[in-house]
């Protein structure tokens, strides 16, 4: 087992404790700025998604009102 990595359950197993350390810490960096990229990207995406519903809305609205007018 020494000298092998076997990740179990998102843990690694192997190595030295003192690596084994450093692998952890280094995956949960990883996941964490994944994460954290995945969080920002979905924030913009529905913020941007917001502000498009709310033009397109006032689009209908101004059209609808611009037909009643006619």
């Amino acid at each position: 087992m020494n000298g092998h990595v076997f990740i179990k359950n998102g843990h690694i197993q192997g190595h030295t404790d003192s690596q084994k350390a450093e692998h952890e810490s280094t995956m949960n960096t990883a996941n964490f700025s994944v994460w954290n990229k995945c969080n920002i990207i979905a924030m913009t995406v529905s913020v941007v998604r917001m502000r498009l519903d709310s033009c397109y809305r006032t689009e209908q609205y101004n059209d609808a009102a611009r037909n009643s007018r006619l």
